[in-house]
């Protein structure tokens, strides 16, 4: 699964107090990143259960500025049972802004709060 997020100011690091400079602001890629999980996995619950992030090792290697396009793709999956592991790569204009493995659980709605 791939999608694609256009970096807009709310996203910039120097308005989500990660750092001074405009630039995708690292926790707005791992964003990116998570939701790519979260909609790739929500195809495949039903109605009562829902997925969580529990786990990220990521690494942000390019800067992005405003305006720009990050495509993230999913280019592998581990799933063991409730326990999904995601490879995750963004990438803008071929140029590798970051990669991560990103592990979520399914849970069930109603009992998880």
């Amino acid at each position: 699964m791939n999608k694609s997020f256009l970096v807009k100011y709310m996203h910039l690091a120097n308005n989500v107090m990660s750092g001074d400079l405009p630039v995708l602001s690292t926790p707005s890629l791992l964003g990116f990143m998570e939701n790519t999980c979260l909609e790739f996995m929500r195809d495949s619950l039903n109605n009562n259960k829902t997925s969580v992030g529990v786990k990220v090792d990521l690494k942000h290697l390019n800067p992005n500025i405003e305006g720009a396009i990050i495509d993230c793709k999913i280019l592998n999956i581990d799933k063991k049972e409730n326990k999904w592991i995601f490879e995750v790569e963004a990438v803008s204009n071929n140029i590798i802004v970051g990669k991560c493995v990103h592990t979520r659980y399914i849970v069930d709605r109603n009992t998880f709060l």
